[in-house]
């Protein structure tokens, strides 16, 4: 989706314009106080020339810079979010000096530069972005900016409506060891899109609740539980009720993440099960696992 942009190049003096602006001043208040000093008159005309053509360059150097795409891999909380922007050329003249920068109230970014762009080049930044707390954030708006070609006039143009980025729970909490528990034993199966790939066990006294597949209860009347690691399959399963020893909600979903990040660094294949009557995620879509804690609901 083309992102929306603003269409007007805003322009306001740089602080080496304001110098230049009142230069021209005194030039001009020198040629009032003498009328004889003629050619001082038309130093000061040229000079006000001189500042329209700047003026003119520098809408023109802006000119045809659009944000095409924004990409962002997901990130945890606490850590920096690194945006992807793909800016492209339009116009037919090259631009210099861009500096492309985020903006966020209360929030101090850093300026990327641009040394030159082309017409019809793509250009790709990496901008920098705070992701101090977990959840799916719009991408801040982006400021384009320059105050080339000569310095005495700030230009920039702002994009928004660039889409998403995801922060995941920071992964923190206790490993998982080598599932050799109760709640192991192999049985019947969890079925995810048709397929069995996590073991089911007759339900006995001092099993979780929480592992109860409450599915296959309503479905036969028989009290299952589920098993992290399937028979054969070597599929383990972590679901919300392994985060029993845990109270608070976000600690629960630091220690999935934990764990997802574990099994992903050791070739460990699972499933993630947040919300018991849904399905499990594959661990092979590392996104949608750390997308779905991203967002999950604990109110």
């Amino acid at each position: 989706m083309k992102p929306k942009e603003r269409e007007h190049i805003y322009i306001v003096p740089h602080w080496a314009g304001l110098v230049f602006g009142f230069l021209v001043l005194v030039v001009f208040s020198i040629s009032f106080v003498d009328s004889g000093l003629g050619w001082v008159r038309t130093l000061g005309i040229v000079l006000v020339i001189a500042g329209i053509v700047v003026l003119i360059q520098s809408n023109e150097n802006l000119r045809g810079v659009e944000v095409v795409g924004c990409l962002c891999a997901p990130c945890a909380a606490g850590d920096t979010a690194m945006l992807e922007l793909s800016l492209f050329k339009r116009s037919a003249d090259e631009t210099i000096g861009l500096k492309v920068r985020p903006r966020s109230r209360g929030v101090r970014h850093a300026e990327m530069p641009v040394p030159v762009m082309f017409r019809g080049v793509t250009t790709h930044v990496r901008i920098p972005v705070p992701a101090p707390r977990r959840g799916r954030f719009p991408v801040p708006q982006i400021r384009v900016s320059s105050v080339m070609p000569a310095g005495l006039c700030y230009a920039w143009k702002s994009f928004t409506g660039l889409g998403d980025y995801v922060v995941y729970p920071a992964p923190r909490g206790r490993l998982l060891g080598d599932f050799a528990s109760a709640g192991n034993r192999a049985g019947g199966g969890v079925r995810v899109g048709g397929e069995d790939v996590s073991g089911h066990q007759p339900y006995l006294p001092g099993d979780p609740i929480s592992r109860i597949d409450w599915r296959v209860f309503a479905r036969n009347g028989k009290l299952v539980s589920r098993s992290r690691d399937g028979a054969g399959s070597g599929e383990i399963l972590l679901t919300w009720g392994d985060t029993d020893f845990l109270t608070d909600p976000e600690q629960r979903l630091e220690q999935l993440s934990f764990w997802v990040d574990q099994c992903t660094r050791e070739g460990r294949r699972f499933h993630l099960l947040l919300d018991p009557a849904g399905d499990p995620i594959s661990g092979k879509d590392l996104v949608a696992c750390r997308t779905a804690l991203a967002e999950f609901q604990t109110g």
